[in-house]
């Protein structure tokens, strides 16, 4: 048996959930991001997908000490309307200009 019996890593997984006025699966829209930090947008299997009510990414990043910036662009779609975005629980504020939130 290992000394150290849980998975240590370096990076930590942080997921988005994106709320969609209509229920419905309609696929998963073009996102971006951008960071003051090294990370990227995860498609591994269960962590990037789409449900009736909502649509999740997970975000692959280092663990951080502090706080950090990131933004993301999530494209327009002519089925429904983001209503809420979560991030560790919390609502996040957004805003819809240029076809994107």
């Amino acid at each position: 048996m290992s000394d150290f019996p849980y998975k240590s890593s370096k990076y930590r997984y942080t997921a988005i959930r994106f709320i969609k006025s209509k229920k419905g699966i309609f696929g998963i829209p073009k996102i971006n991001i951008s960071a003051d930090f090294e990370c990227e947008i995860t498609k591994e299997n269960g962590l990037y997908y789409e449900t009736d009510g909502e649509i999740v990414i997970y975000i692959k990043h280092f663990i951080l000490k502090d706080a950090c910036l990131i933004s993301i662009d999530v494209e327009d779609s002519e089925e429904y309307e983001i209503k809420y975005i979560l991030c560790e629980g919390k609502y996040i504020a957004f805003d819809h200009s240029n076809n994107k939130y």
